[in-house]
Parts: structure tokens; C-alpha cells; sequence
């Protein structure tokens, strides 16, 4: 695989993260309806924020990504979008995990990669709107009721080189100790592995 085609990997994988952010950024109602609009990604319809302040913060996060990438082994392997009460007290993490972006010894095909990956991501897009649009909780958030913010999941080793460019700092763990429902939203193994699930706090499901 080229050096091109490994770039052409990044840049659709990135986009692919940024459009997933923007819709549980939305269907959360963290902001005003008002400052999203509706764009075309990947030959679906989606909701994008157009606020400079939560974009520069998104757009922060993708070059982390993107540069990552990089590398043969990121010091990453998920990314987390978390949704918390304005106590800080986590409601839901959106994990997606992936694995073998770049296949060196695969044959490379760009225009069935973003076919694939088109279909991929509408199927991921409407599985997690079918799973949020009946349910109760993420219906009766009253809007700025939550805030949010992306983690990355990564070994010792990796967190201290992510934390080198002050971008990053150590998340604090809260929460993750206790009982949680795990809800498996898509995975996919072509055209490379990934797979998006919820997790929910099971107390505070059940008080």
C-alpha cells in the first residue's frame, strides 16, 4: 500500500469519526437545534454543527486521530464520546473500537473503500437512531442538561505520549468501576474492523 493510499485510509476514516461525533452530539440535545444543519456525508443525510467553539474542539480531536494513524501501532485502539449530567456524573459512553485500518498486504481499491464504508456508516448511523429515538431518557433531556467530551483508550505507554503535546490529560476514571448495561449498537469487518456500542450506568438506570 502507498503512501497516498494509506493517507486516502486516514481521511475517510477521520471524516467517518467527526460525522459519528456530530450525531450523538445532536441526538443528545447538548445544544440548540439551531446550530446544526443538515449536510450530505457519505451520500447520507446528517446533522453537523456549524459552532465554531464545539467544531474547533471536534476538529482538535480528528488531528490527534489523524496523526496517530501515522503510526504503525497508535498509541490508541477506541475512542470514546461520553455524555455527563452537569455534575460530571457519566450517563452514557459511545465506544468505538477498530482494528486493521491499514491492511498493507490487502489489495487497495479507493472507490470500493468509500462504497463499502458509505454503507457501513448509513447502516452504524440508522442502527444508533432506531436505538435512541424511542427511548425515554435521551428524549427528556432538557437542552445544555448534559455536557460531553472524547476519550481515547490507550495503555500507559500511549497515554504519556498522547499527554507530551498538552492536548491530552488522564480522564479520572469516574464511574467506570460500577455496574453498567452494555449495548451493542454495529460492528463491521470490511472494509477494516470496527464496532460501536453503548455503555449505560446500570444504577443509575434502575433509580
Amino acid at each position: 500500500m502507498s503512501r497516498k493510499e494509506e493517507e486516502f485510509y486516514r481521511q475517510v476514516f477521520t471524516e467517518f469519526i467527526e460525522v459519528l461525533v456530530h450525531q450523538i452530539v445532536f441526538i443528545h440535545r447538548i445544544y440548540p437545534d439551531i446550530i446544526f444543519e443538515s449536510r450530505k456525508k457519505f451520500n447520507i443525510p446528517v446533522k453537523m454543527s456549524t459552532h465554531p467553539w464545539v467544531n474547533n474542539y471536534i476538529e482538535s480531536t480528528m488531528d490527534t486521530i489523524k496523526k496517530q494513524l501515522t503510526k504503525d501501532e497508535p498509541d490508541f485502539d477506541n475512542i470514546e464520546v461520553i455524555i455527563a449530567d452537569q455534575g460530571e456524573v457519566v450517563l452514557r459512553r459511545y465506544k468505538l473500537e477498530f482494528c486493521h485500518l491499514l491492511k498493507r498486504d490487502s489489495v487497495f481499491n479507493p472507490e470500493n473503500f468509500k462504497q463499502r464504508l458509505e454503507l457501513s456508516l448509513a447502516s452504524m448511523l440508522l442502527r444508533l437512531h432506531s436505538m435512541t429515538s424511542d427511548n425515554d431518557e435521551v428524549r427528556r433531556n432538557e437542552e445544555g442538561s448534559h455536557q460531553w467530551w472524547v476519550e481515547l483508550g490507550c495503555e500507559v505507554k500511549g497515554a504519556r505520549r498522547l499527554m507530551e503535546d498538552r492536548s491530552w490529560c488522564l480522564a479520572s476514571g469516574l464511574g467506570r468501576d460500577e455496574d453498567r448495561d452494555i449495548l451493542p449498537v454495529m460492528g463491521f469487518h470490511a472494509p477494516f474492523t470496527c464496532q460501536l456500542y453503548i455503555e449505560k450506568s446500570a444504577t443509575i438506570e434502575r433509580s
